[in-house]
């Protein structure tokens, strides 16, 4: 696995994990 591919992967999990808390009407915090 490359650096490139591997950095894209991160984003795509950072991505999806603020998606997801977007979706909460409450702050999880």
């Amino acid at each position: 696995m490359t650096i490139k591919s591997c950095v894209l992967l991160e984003a795509r999990l950072l991505d999806n994990i603020l998606g997801s808390m977007k979706n909460y009407p409450h702050d999880s915090f």
